[in-house]
């Protein structure tokens, strides 16, 4: 099956709402378009959305003493060499709560912070830790699967963000990370995650994976795909959602509120078969907790 594109969608929309595609009605073709793609991953999580990034997490490195002035970000080493991959890393001076991000390492003795050094006297020959915690996620991500380090099949332990950050700036601990806590933006009414802290800061170099659902990007051109898998169920929950937003756009709100429903039933059902397909004709048994999260607990065996 060809993917399903923006061309495809207009197409679509026109002859089931027998309209020609003027410029008024590709306008709402492209609202109603993402719309309906949006509502489609909200019935989910779809496992085609689920990415894994990767990254290695860098050692604490304090080796040497370093120089900064107040109100500047140029930071000097004496007695050391910064990482290679110094960039993005946090520094902190003279054991300070306050934490500064590395922007560029300029070389092996100096690297500039994102923002000016806030202390209250310049610092000359000052102890300092050099610490990687941050992971950085794809835009439109918005949720994650489970976090693994070194590929352990135990999973850190996800913790309240404002609760690691205290950590972070009052324990401080140097070890092998266990936790972790997502930050999330809110872009035009929608949350997206843009980044992962991890705790304690690793005192050795670590792999860090991360299985995170991510979002297509907007369409607009006509080639512009949905980011749907090579299935027909995917497509036709598709197009039910594309019919109850031009009812929306239209003024038609009981006719949109109808029509949303039975596209939300629509989609889940065709999400179950999806996943069983997928899944080799296997259930597997999930449990609500008390927060609301939906973990796994077992394979239960062949659907009969």
């Amino acid at each position: 099956m060809a993917a399903f594109t923006f061309s495809d969608a207009k197409t679509f929309l026109s002859d089931w709402n027998k309209q020609d595609q003027s410029d008024k009605a590709l306008r709402q073709y492209a609202r109603i378009a993402n719309a309906s793609n949006v509502a489609l991953r909200q019935c989910g999580p779809w496992q085609f959305e689920k990415r894994l990034e990767k990254k290695a997490l860098q050692p604490l490195y304090d080796t040497g003493t370093v120089a900064v002035a107040v109100g500047a970000a140029v930071v000097t080493l004496t007695g050391g060499t910064f990482p290679a991959a110094a960039a993005g890393m946090f520094i902190r001076f003279n054991g300070e709560p306050q934490q500064y991000r590395v922007s560029t390492r300029d070389g092996a003795g100096q690297v500039t912070l994102e923002e000016n050094y806030l202390g209250t006297d310049n610092l000359t020959e000052a102890t300092y830790t050099l610490t990687d915690e941050l992971l950085t996620l794809p835009t439109r991500a918005y949720r994650i699967e489970h976090l693994l380090l070194d590929e352990v099949t135990t999973p850190l332990q996800d913790l309240d963000l404002e609760y690691l950050q205290y950590l972070r700036m009052q324990a401080r601990e140097i070890n092998r990370p266990f936790y972790y806590a997502a930050d999330w933006i809110v872009t035009s009414n929608t949350p997206a995650l843009t980044k992962v802290w991890v705790y304690p800061a690793p005192a050795a170099y670590h792999t860090l994976l991360c299985s995170v659902f991510v979002r297509p990007a907007e369409v607009s051109g006509d080639s512009d795909v949905f980011g749907l898998p090579d299935d027909a169920e995917a497509k036709a929950a598709l197009q039910e959602f594309l019919k109850a937003y031009l009812f929306q756009e239209q003024g038609e709100t009981e006719k949109f509120n109808a029509q949303l429903a039975y596209a939300q039933l629509f989609a889940r059902r065709a999400l179950s078969r999806y996943r069983l397909e997928r899944g080799g004709g296997q259930r597997r048994l999930h449990q609500a907790g008390l927060d609301g999260k939906v973990t796994y607990v077992a394979r239960l065996g062949p659907y009969s």
